[in-house]
């Protein structure tokens, strides 16, 4: 067997039932995916942070520059980390329950308003 027969028999383009029938229900219908698949990938680059190695989302549009950045390359940024901590989220959550489902308890130094559990 040559390897021109194999590379035949291996895509399916040798005649089977029909000429490239054995293609088209095998290799060929394959491409198809490729493409979408390549698709993805192209628009997943053009999406992603332009900084060399980074991954995360680029969410940020560098002014004067076509590239986009993520907020830990962000040259606009002020380099700190700007995340909250747990504690920072529970006390926002404490506060926003009084506020929200016990109007009458702001501003009276009840026990929920200086953190304690209830």
């Amino acid at each position: 067997m040559d390897i021109w027969n194999w590379f035949l028999t291996v895509t399916g383009s040798n005649d089977m039932s029909s000429a490239w029938y054995g293609f088209w229900s095998g290799f060929g219908a394959d491409l198809g995916e490729f493409a979408i698949v390549g698709g993805l990938i192209s628009v997943y680059r053009q999406h992603i942070c332009h900084a060399r190695r980074c991954w995360r989302r680029g969410r940020y549009q560098v002014e004067g520059t076509k590239y986009r950045t993520c907020r830990k390359h962000d040259p606009s940024a002020s380099g700190e980390d700007d995340d909250p901590t747990a504690e920072e989220i529970a006390a926002s959550y404490r506060r926003a329950r009084v506020a929200l489902h016990r109007p009458h308890l702001r501003g009276s130094g009840h026990r929920s308003e200086r953190g304690d559990e209830e």
